[in-house]
């Protein structure tokens, strides 16, 4: 927020000085930075968030962001939820949270998904997260271009929460990505 207001203050007093400077390029940075501004925060408080205080459900959080994304996209979007939502740890709920963005995110613009479905099935022992997408599929060897970490990341994510992460792509028949979280994670 200082660098912005650095920003602003230095544009403000060029265009002052009418020494013919337009500003534009200073006022694009500011809105970079905004929007950069405004991430970061919307994931700090979600990291500061646990389950209990999104309305009782990692899937009514998740549902929320999905939904605002999905608008976004144009993507027809469908969320159940089935079972007794449990609590989760908020370390547990930050993890899922973003392989589920990931997910998502890889979907729409990577496999140019035009719907997507979300399943949330709680049942004792563990939480079952089913996203099944109707794009391009992919070959797994793919995934792993030089500089695409997004399926990597998510692996990685998993098992610091001691979750399954399933994927299973074809190409031209879409994909699913199930990742299964046990009742009582472990750390990584």
């Amino acid at each position: 927020l200082t660098g912005i207001s650095l920003r602003v203050d230095h544009a403000q007093t060029q265009i002052a000085a009418d020494e013919g400077y337009q500003g534009s390029e200073t006022l694009e940075e500011v809105q970079e930075m905004i929007a950069s501004c405004q991430d970061e925060t919307r994931d700090s408080i979600s990291h500061l968030r646990d389950s209990t205080s999104t309305r009782g459900s990692m899937a009514v959080y998740v549902e929320d962001f999905l939904r605002e994304e999905g608008s976004k996209e144009d993507v027809a979007l469908t969320i159940t939820t089935e079972g007794e939502p449990w609590p989760c740890d908020s370390f547990v709920v930050r993890q899922a949270v973003k392989v589920i963005r990931e997910a998502f995110s890889n979907a729409v613009r990577h496999g140019e998904a035009d719907a997507v479905s979300v399943e949330f099935r709680y049942v004792p022992e563990q939480l079952v997260v089913r996203l099944v997408d109707d794009g391009r599929g992919f070959v797994e060897d793919d995934s792993s271009a030089p500089g695409h970490y997004g399926i990597v990341g998510m692996k990685e994510r998993a098992a610091l929460i001691g979750a399954r992460l399933e994927i299973v792509s074809k190409k031209g028949e879409g994909t699913e990505v199930m990742l299964t979280i046990p009742s009582s994670p472990r750390h990584g």
